[in-house]
Formats: C-alpha cells, sequence, structure tokens
C-alpha cells in the first residue's frame, strides 16, 4: 500500500465533472487532495525523475516505477493531517495517447490507486461546454462567482462526430482500468446534476470515510441548460444516437 492513506485518481474527459466531484470529494474532513490539476506528465511518465538532470533515461523498470509512486504521495499528501484516510488528485484526459499514458503507468506503477471515473453521457452538451468555457474563460459551472454570461453557438457536425469518436476512444481506453484496479463511475447526469450526489455512497465505502461526514452540497450549475446556446443541439443528439447504436452493434 502507498503509506498508511488509500489513494484515489480521478479521471475523464474535458467538461465531464471531474473539478465537481474533485471540490465535492476535497470538502470531506478525511480526504486530502492536490488542489490543482495534475498534469499527465511528468506524473504517470517521469515521476521525480522529471527533476534529475537525465530525467528518465538511465532508470531502471524499478527504478521508474519508484520515481512515479514517490511523486504521487508527495503531492496527494500535501494537505493530508491526523484526520485523513484518503488522498488523491484528478487528472482531465485530453485525448486517447493521455489514456494510453495514464492507464499504462497505473497498472505498471500504482496497482494500489483507486480510480474515480467521471463520466457525461451527454457528449452534445460536454462539447458545447468546452466551445463556451473556450469562448467566455468560464472554466468553473460551479463557482459561486462564475457569471451566466450570453453565449450561443451552431456546431459543425463533422467535427462534433470527430469529437465524439474522440472520446469514446479515450473512454474505451480508461475503462480497461476495470480489470486491474478498483474503478467507481460518477454519472454527471445521476450523481452532480442532480445535485444528491448519490454516487458518493459508493465512493465513501471505496475509500475508507464516513458517508455522514460529506457537507451539505450548496453549489449550483451556473451555466444555462445546453439546449439554450447550442442551436443545433437536438440535431446533434441524434447523430450522437446513431453513432452510439452503430458502435452498440461493431464495438
Amino acid at each position: 500500500m502507498l503509506r498508511q492513506y488509500r489513494n484515489y485518481v480521478i479521471l475523464g474527459c474535458p467538461r465531464s465533472g471531474t473539478t465537481a466531484t474533485h471540490i465535492y470529494l476535497r470538502s470531506h474532513p478525511q480526504v486530502a487532495a492536490f488542489h490543482a490539476e495534475a498534469t499527465v506528465s511528468p506524473l504517470f511518465t517521469q515521476g521525480l525523475a522529471v527533476f534529475a538532470n537525465h530525467g528518465e533515461r538511465h532508470l531502471t523498470p524499478k527504478e521508474k516505477q519508484a520515481q512515479i509512486r514517490s511523486l504521487f504521495i508527495a503531492i496527494t499528501a500535501i494537505e493530508a493531517d491526523e484526520n485523513t484516510v484518503a488522498t488523491g488528485l484528478k487528472v482531465t484526459v485530453q485525448s486517447p495517447s493521455d489514456a494510453n499514458i495514464i492507464v499504462n503507468s497505473l497498472q505498471k506503477h500504482l496497482p494500489e490507486v483507486i480510480v474515480i471515473l467521471v463520466i457525461r453521457k451527454d457528449f452534445v452538451a460536454q462539447y458545447g461546454s468546452l466551445l463556451r468555457a473556450k469562448a467566455t474563460d468560464q472554466w468553473t459551472c460551479w463557482d459561486d462567482r462564475a457569471t451566466n454570461s450570453a453565449f450561443t453557438t451552431t456546431v459543425d457536425e463533422r467535427r462534433f462526430l470527430s469529437y465524439l469518436m474522440w472520446c469514446r476512444h479515450t473512454l474505451n481506453r480508461l475503462d480497461g482500468l476495470r480489470k486491474t484496479h478498483t474503478v467507481t463511475e460518477v454519472s454527471y447526469e445521476k450523481d452532480i446534476l442532480s445535485g444528491q450526489w448519490p454516487g458518493f455512497g459508493r465512493i465513501s465505502n471505496v475509500l475508507g470515510v464516513n458517508v455522514s461526514d460529506f457537507p451539505p452540497a450548496t453549489s449550483t450549475k451556473v451555466s444555462p441548460d445546453p439546449d439554450r446556446y447550442i442551436t443545433n443541439y437536438h440535431a446533434l443528439s441524434e447523430i450522437m444516437l446513431r453513432y452510439e447504436s452503430r458502435s452498440e452493434l461493431h464495438p
């Protein structure tokens, strides 16, 4: 085991709800987490070796594992105290290649780490949220200081389909962790949007923390419903459904 704590990592595509999950989980008195978003490299590629003159080039596999594990331990336990039971961090997975790096590293070097996989089934809303954030520079939809700025967009269908395939490849790769790790899933629609966080009962059990110690969820989503600012939301939803149907028939 890594130190005396249960260690976790939150993974998901951009705009899937990883930040909301991270913020709510960090609010638990028995959980300590790296406050910022961690990057794939050097965390999962070099670890502490990034600070050495020659990096990872001259490391044996055993030495590389020690470097990656040591960095994970160091940054997740920064805010740990005498009440801490679980420590972790969150990583937004930016591409299928990043997903491949993360999966390989977790399987080789961090087999004890619990994976919290955040999934947003409405890829149209997820893509629209990404476009909205880039246009308005409002990246946190759950921040009370955020403003509901006016924004509308008509999404190019071919670009959306490309994005949809990208998301599917990324999530399929991350799903491979179920074979080697304890994986618990957070649903954006069922857990986060509802504001009730029912999935956190499962997470509490896995992390060994008291579910009753979670504070009441007070943050609310400030961005509008996707069909209010994505002018072709329903047409894109049909494209998504057709793609998902074909994927089920030809996995």
